[in-house]
């Protein structure tokens, strides 16, 4: 494995980044560190294998769907400015409205603006390991695991229970929906996000 020692940024583009973020210039610089050591491939871009190994990630049953968000092309793979923008929008100095429309983002799966038993069914078989889309390196399977997932009846039934809760007319969960089933959680925001 070749060592990546990266030169820091320009200040003036930690600068320029700076504005865009909530990060000041020199934390910009620690995570184009972080970012550089990461780029195992040398290529300035973190393939969806090298962003697994984000801390973050690792342990994070929604990693693939974090990683295709902040993609521009979906395929989970991030440039530095994917990078800052997926860490600024995660971070725990970043205001309650913007982590909400990302995890309303998050929980939109097939991007319709609204939050339907498809969604939802997605989400809970992400947290519960229920397919085979399971991040090994992050969470290994002992044969016993296996035995404790969900079924597809148990996770339609799942998903069935979690919207007749917050959607009980079956519309589909909007925006504004969702935030305001967030504003009765404020622990939801809380815990949602990633250390800088």
């Amino acid at each position: 494995m070749a060592m990546n020692f990266a030169l820091p940024l320009p200040p003036e583009q930690a600068h320029q980044l700076a504005t865009r973020t909530i990060f000041s210039p020199k934390e910009i610089q620690g995570l184009y560190r972080r970012f550089k050591e990461l780029d195992v491939s040398g290529n300035s871009i973190l393939e969806y294998e090298e962003c697994l190994a984000v801390d973050e990630l690792r342990a994070n049953p929604f990693a693939p769907r974090i990683c295709e968000l902040f993609s521009e092309d979906g395929s989970g793979s991030l440039t530095f400015t994917n990078f800052l923008d997926m860490k600024s929008a995660f971070s725990k100095k970043a205001s309650p409205d913007v982590r909400v429309v990302w995890a309303f983002a998050l929980w939109d799966f097939d991007g319709d603006d609204m939050i339907g038993i498809a969604d939802v069914k997605c989400g809970v078989d992400l947290i519960t390991n229920s397919t085979t889309y399971i991040n090994e390196t992050a969470l290994p399977l002992k044969e016993d695991d296996l035995l404790e997932m969900l079924d597809p009846y148990q996770l339609e039934e799942i998903a069935k229970q979690v919207i007749l809760e917050i959607d009980p007319d079956g519309q589909g969960i909007d925006f504004l929906a969702f935030k305001g089933a967030v504003d009765k959680m404020p622990d939801f925001l809380f815990n949602f996000g990633m250390p800088t």
